[in-house]
């Protein structure tokens, strides 16, 4: 039997056509905290183990702290910055 899924919160991921996948999360600034690197951890392992040749990609219309992108951009995603 399977164990239930936590109520944690998940990004929203989008498969494109050229491989990559799009997350979406529902937040205005991102700041790398302890949330923040368990949350990135664990998407890029489900990512690199459903799709392992793709490039993850961030997009956000918020600001990315100089620390976050460094660590995001460390764990082999692309942060793409969009208009809201």
């Amino acid at each position: 039997m399977r164990k239930p899924r936590s109520p944690r919160r998940r990004a929203a991921n989008q498969y494109r056509r050229n491989g990559n996948v799009v997350a979406a999360f529902t937040v205005d600034d991102i700041s790398w905290t302890d949330v923040q690197q368990r949350t990135f951890i664990a998407a890029t392992a489900e990512i690199q183990r459903m799709k392992p040749d793709t490039t993850p990609v961030l997009a956000t219309a918020g600001a990315v702290t100089p620390m976050a992108a460094a660590e995001i951009g460390q764990r082999g995603w692309k942060i793409v910055h969009i208009k809201p």
